[in-house]
């Protein structure tokens, strides 16, 4: 049974001035598949993460590159296989 996600809605979290919730790529205060479209776009041309916000939620296992290991996160993430990404849940940029 996979686990549940840690953010269903709007309501569950919001990110203060200067800070986005890592995974949200496509910035809507949800991690779903439109982030996970989102983030394999980001793996194949990197400089679509044109802001650092986008590229502070992109870098989910917190190596400061977007690549494929950083989809392959968001993945397990939405799967329930992990329940919060090893850059954490906030990420400052």
């Amino acid at each position: 049974i996979p686990a549940e996600p840690l953010f269903r809605s709007k309501e569950d979290i919001t990110a203060p001035s200067g800070q986005i919730l890592v995974g949200d790529v496509y910035p809507d205060m949800r991690i779903d598949s439109f982030d996970l479209v989102m983030m394999r776009k980001f793996a194949l041309n990197p400089e679509l993460a044109n802001t650092a916000q986008l590229k502070a939620a992109a870098d989910t296992n917190g190596d400061d590159e977007i690549n494929i290991a950083d989809v392959v996160t968001v993945q397990n993430y939405i799967l329930g296989n992990i329940k919060e990404f090893p850059a954490g849940i906030i990420a400052e940029y």
